[in-house]
């Protein structure tokens, strides 16, 4: 499929387009907290913990907007974090219902995340093997093999997308850059293709 419509500009102005992004973002707080997180090596592997409260953002972050101020945002910050894997198991889904009450689609992320605590910790869950794979990535050298790092997350993304409710192949890579965990996978959404639209001239019909 040819994504790139005849009116593409140049690729000389394409790259001055682009160079110009990334001069004028490099240095803002997010772009380099990113770059420090891709860069990193001592990458740790999330504990059960970390990974629960990081799929009950990206889940939020999947139906309503994510900016520094927020509501997600401000859900995220306070602590202790109020949809814990301790506090969430000891909640009905009336109890997490009235948490969410304030967000978009409260009631489907509800049983989102109770289906999710089953696919993850019931017997059998897919966390051992999560556990593992997540394990690799955290190891992987980003000096080495590229090819195999890319594979790795891949491999994660897609076992993430394929086996949690509400959890599609955008969100998945989202998750794994959240964790720290993604340095090559990127999320694709219709505002990124928007974006090249308006800036680059490339007409990508495709929307995730």
């Amino acid at each position: 499929m040819n994504l790139i419509s005849p009116s593409t500009p140049t690729k000389n102005v394409e790259a001055s387009l682009i160079l110009e992004v990334v001069d004028r973002t490099k240095t803002t707080a997010w772009v380099a907290d990113r770059i420090r997180s891709a860069a990193q090596q001592n990458v740790i592997s999330p504990s059960k913990q970390t990974f629960w409260e990081q799929l009950v953002l990206a889940l939020l972050t999947s139906q309503q907007r994510s900016t520094p101020d927020s509501e997600v945002a401000s859900f995220a910050k306070r602590e202790p974090f109020p949809l814990s894997l301790e506090v969430y198991e000891q909640k009905s889904d009336d109890e997490i219902r009235v948490i969410l009450k304030s967000f978009r689609f409260g009631g489907p992320i509800t049983k989102f995340l109770r289906a999710n605590l089953e696919t993850l910790f019931g017997d059998p869950g897919i966390w051992g093997e999560l556990s593992s794979v997540m394990q690799a990535l955290a190891q992987a050298d980003v000096k080495g093999h590229l090819a195999d790092t890319i594979n790795q997350e891949r491999k994660v993304a897609h076992l993430l997308s394929e086996n949690l409710c509400g959890i599609g192949p955008k969100q998945s890579r989202n998750l794994l850059q959240e964790l720290g965990l993604a340095r090559y996978e990127i999320p694709l959404d219709s505002r990124v293709a928007g974006w090249l639209g308006e800036n680059l001239g490339w007409n990508i019909p495709i929307r995730i």
